[in-house]
């Protein structure tokens, strides 16, 4: 069975602190209690699952106010040769404060055996003792896009904007965000085009 013991780390790699500019990395590591260091779990073995397969572990980062803005969801995949497995994410938060986050770990085969806990990490506007050094171009790369901050405001403003996740269109939008693609998606695509046509269409008529 997959009993677990995960621990984790949020860390600038080289600094006993974190600043607003610095590039931060979250750690960590998902371990197998019953298996051998150097023995990963098997293959599942299931009425439901007439071949071969190895279970996944999706991890999930919300903010811990709300836990429905999600800033990041990954899946990490079990290898044979270690009873660990490893998970880092690097982030730039560009401001100062105490931010705090929640963690899910949920397999996807087996029910019952999940984590959950909460992050957090303190953020100092700078450090007058630091020695300033450049990052390498992978660290860079790393944290192109939204920052985690601006995500988790981005979150809130959209919150505000949309008044209900009942609305069918802020569902699917989330689900496109995602980069899942539904066939109702296609299809209130498909009426807004219709609709953009029909009001076109009116418009013409009105000038001439």
């Amino acid at each position: 069975m997959p009993l677990i013991t995960v621990d984790s780390k949020i860390e600038v790699e080289g600094e006993s602190t974190v600043t607003a500019s610095d590039i931060i990395s979250f750690k960590m590591n998902i371990k197998y209690d019953l298996l051998p260091e150097k023995c990963g779990p098997g293959y599942i073995h299931s009425q439901n699952y007439p071949f071969l397969k190895r279970s996944n572990w999706y991890i999930v980062i919300v903010d811990e106010q709300t836990k429905e803005n999600v800033i990041q969801i990954d899946r990490l995949t079990t290898q044979g040769d270690s009873n660990v497995i490893k998970f880092e994410m690097k982030q730039r938060f560009g401001r100062a404060g105490k931010f705090q986050f929640h963690c899910f770990v949920m397999n996807d085969s087996f029910v019952g055996f999940d984590k959950d806990f909460s992050l957090e990490v303190d953020v100092l506007r700078d450090d007058p003792n630091r020695v300033i050094e450049e990052y390498s171009k992978e660290d860079l790369d790393a944290v192109k896009g939204p920052t985690m901050i601006q995500q988790m405001m981005t979150g809130e403003e959209e919150e505000d904007d949309e008044s209900s996740d009942d609305n069918p269109e802020v569902l699917l939008k989330k689900l496109e965000e995602a980069g899942l693609k539904t066939p109702e998606a296609q299809k209130l695509s498909q009426m807004k085009q219709q609709q953009e046509t029909k009001k076109s269409k009116v418009a013409t008529e009105l000038v001439e």
